[in-house]
C-alpha cells in the first residue's frame, strides 16, 4: 500500500514537471518570437541553403562562402522572378477590371440618387406632415443633424491631418528598421550557412544523444509535415483555379485563365478566399441590372465554397495524416476561443501536432511520467 502510495506521488511530480517544462518552453519560444525574431530567420534560411551550397560547391568547386552567396543570390532572383511576374499579371488583370470601375461608380450613384430622390418625393412629405401634427419640425431636426455631422467631419479631417505627419515619420523609421534588419539577415545567413556543421558538432556536443536524435526526428517530422500541408493547400487552390476557368469559360467571360490563375493565387492567403473579389464583382452586377451575370456568377461562388470545404479537410487529413473530423474540430475551436487569429494559426498548430506525434513525443512523456524512464 506505501509503495502504491509513493508511485503514484511520484507520477503525479514527474507529471507537473512535465508542465512546467512544457509551460516554460511556451513561454522561452514568445520570448524568442518577440525579441529574437530577425535570429530565427538566420537560423531557417541558413538551414534550407545547406543543400543548395552542397550542389555548387560539388559543380564549380568553390569555397562553402562563395557557393553561400550564390545560393543566396539565386534565390532572392528567384523570389524576385516570381514576384514581378505575379505582380505583372495581377495588373494586367486589374486594369482590365479598371474599365468598369467608373461604370460601377456611376451606376451606385445614380441609383443611390433615384433612392434618395424617392425618399423626398414621397417618403419624407409624408412623414413630415405626420409628425407636423405632434409639433415635430423634421426639417429643422435634419438641417441640425447635418451641421452636426459637417462639424465632426471638419473635426475628424483635422485631427487626420494632424496625424499625418507622425505616421509618415514612423512609416520612414519602420522602413529603416526593416531595410537594416533585412541587412543583418543577409549578413547573418551567410555567416551562418559558411560555419553551419561548426555550428552543428557544438550542438551535438552540448546536447546529450537522446535528447538530440529526438530533436532530429521532430526537426524532420515537421519538416515532413509543412511540405506535405502546403501540397494539399496547391491541391486546393489548383482545384478552385480550375473550377473559377471552367465557370468564367461557360459564363463567357474573358480572359478566364488568368482570371481563374488570379483567383486560385488568392484563394491561398488565408481567410481571405475567392469571396475578396467575387463579392464586389456580385455587388456591381446586381446594382448595374446584370441579374443573369449575378445569378451565374452567384452559382460558381457557391460551387467553389462547397467543394473547398469538402475537399480542403479531406486533402489535409490524406496529406497530413489528420483525420478530418479533427481538422474541422481544432479550426472551429481555435476560432472559438481566439477569433479570426485562431483561424490563421490552426494550419500551425496542425502542423506542429502531427509533427510530434509522428516523432512519438506523446508516447514518449507518458512513458516517463508513468514509469519515470525516458523510453522510444
Amino acid at each position: 500500500m506505501i509503495s502504491l502510495q509513493k508511485e503514484y506521488k511520484n507520477r503525479v511530480n514527474r507529471f507537473f514537471l512535465v508542465l512546467a517544462v512544457v509551460l516554460l518552453l511556451c513561454f522561452s519560444f514568445f520570448l524568442v518570437i518577440r525579441y529574437l525574431f530577425p535570429i530565427v530567420i538566420i537560423i531557417i534560411l541558413s538551414a534550407l541553403l545547406q543543400k543548395p551550397i552542397r550542389i555548387f560547391q560539388k559543380m564549380f568547386h568553390v569555397s562553402k562562402l562563395l557557393a553561400a552567396i550564390l545560393s543566396l543570390f539565386l534565390i532572392i532572383t528567384l523570389i524576385s522572378v516570381i514576384t514581378t511576374v505575379a505582380v505583372h499579371y495581377l495588373i494586367d488583370t486589374v486594369s482590365s477590371f479598371s474599365q468598369f470601375i467608373p461604370i460601377f461608380l456611376e451606376d451606385t450613384f445614380a441609383a443611390l440618387t433615384e433612392f434618395v430622390n424617392y425618399l423626398g418625393d414621397t417618403l419624407f412629405i409624408r412623414l413630415e406632415r405626420l409628425l407636423n401634427r405632434f409639433h415635430v419640425n423634421l426639417s429643422g431636426q435634419l438641417n441640425r443633424s447635418i451641421s452636426n455631422f459637417y462639424t465632426i467631419a471638419l473635426e475628424w479631417a483635422q485631427q487626420l491631418s494632424n496625424q499625418i505627419f507622425p505616421l509618415l515619420s514612423k512609416l520612414l523609421i519602420q522602413a529603416a528598421q526593416v531595410t537594416s534588419q533585412t541587412f543583418v539577415i543577409l549578413i547573418g545567413t551567410l555567416l551562418m550557412s559558411k560555419d553551419w556543421e561548426s555550428y552543428k558538432g557544438r550542438l551535438t556536443k552540448w546536447m546529450p544523444a537522446y535528447l538530440y536524435q529526438t530533436t532530429i526526428t521532430i526537426k524532420n517530422n515537421l519538416t515532413k509535415t509543412t511540405f506535405a500541408y502546403f501540397k494539399a493547400q496547391l491541391l486546393v487552390s489548383g482545384i478552385t483555379s480550375i473550377i473559377m476557368m471552367i465557370g468564367f469559360s461557360f459564363i463567357g467571360i474573358k480572359n478566364s485563365i488568368w482570371l481563374g490563375i488570379l483567383f486560385g493565387m488568392i484563394d491561398l492567403i488565408p481567410f481571405v478566399g475567392v469571396g475578396l473579389l467575387l463579392w464586389p464583382w456580385l455587388s456591381y452586377t446586381l446594382i448595374s441590372g446584370q441579374f443573369s451575370l449575378t445569378i451565374k456568377l452567384a452559382i460558381v461562388y457557391i460551387i467553389v465554397v462547397c467543394l473547398r470545404q469538402l475537399t480542403e479537410p479531406r486533402l489535409i487529413s490524406q496529406h497530413v495524416g489528420i483525420n478530418p473530423l479533427y481538422v474541422i474540430l481544432i479550426g472551429y475551436f481555435n476560432y472559438t476561443i481566439m477569433g479570426l487569429l485562431g483561424i490563421i494559426l490552426t494550419p500551425f498548430l496542425l502542423i506542429t501536432l502531427q509533427a510530434l506525434k509522428a516523432s512519438q513525443l506523446d508516447r514518449i512523456i507518458w512513458t516517463y511520467i508513468k514509469t519515470g524512464t525516458l523510453i522510444r
